[in-house]
């Protein structure tokens, strides 16, 4: 039987809710203690203050999300479910990636938030210049700028279709501006069924 979320828990998934909703200025501690029932004062046990709750979301969502890509297999195999994470947030749970939607509003950040974001940034990119390299190597993917640098535009890429996608209320514009970028790879990428939320 698994154990039940503690207060500390709790309050680092809903803050994460709220942030990929609607950013790092769009909710408070005085939102996260309503939502939950408890007395602000209970958060500031946990986190002296909002900048140190953010960095703290940051830190497990990407340590969560960069071990998720740990998994192993083939290149083409890596790349098709690096780009299923993000729609799976997307279109499973109506979310932006919380990283990017603190990357928008990186001028108001506090630097503890600002220094977590770049982390993500920065091993999302080490990541996939590995895995575009390994697939260089292996003859499994194919492309003509430095490993780098696609793997600089393959991130950010995946990051606009989110975007347009939202914004435009249609989320098969993710899935056809992802399959045509992955295809420039070489990686044949067809979008899972999206799942009912419960």
């Amino acid at each position: 039987m698994s154990r039940p979320p503690d207060t500390k828990d709790r309050i680092l998934t809903l803050a994460q809710e709220m942030i990929q909703r609607d950013g790092y200025n769009g909710f408070s501690f005085r939102d996260i203690a309503e939502h939950i029932g408890i007395k602000s004062a209970s958060i500031h046990y946990h986190f002296p203050n909002k900048a140190d709750l953010a960095a703290a979301v940051a830190r497990r969502y990407t340590d969560s999300f960069v071990g998720a890509l740990e998994e192993g297999g083939a290149p083409p195999r890596a790349i098709r479910r690096y780009a299923d994470s993000f729609r799976t947030s997307l279109v499973d749970q109506n979310r932006m990636c919380l990283c990017g939607m603190l990357g928008a509003e990186v001028g108001t950040l506090p630097p503890i938030v600002r220094h977590e974001t770049r982390r993500f940034f920065d091993r999302n990119v080490d990541w996939l210049e590995h895995t575009l390299l390994e697939g260089q190597r292996s003859g499994t993917l194919v492309f003509e700028d430095r490993p780098r640098t696609e793997a600089t535009q393959l991130l950010a890429m995946l990051e606009g279709a989110m975007i347009v996608a939202r914004s435009s209320e249609d989320f098969s514009l993710f899935d056809r501006i992802t399959r045509s970028a992955l295809g420039k790879l070489g990686v044949r990428w067809t979008p899972a069924r999206p799942r009912k939320v419960a």
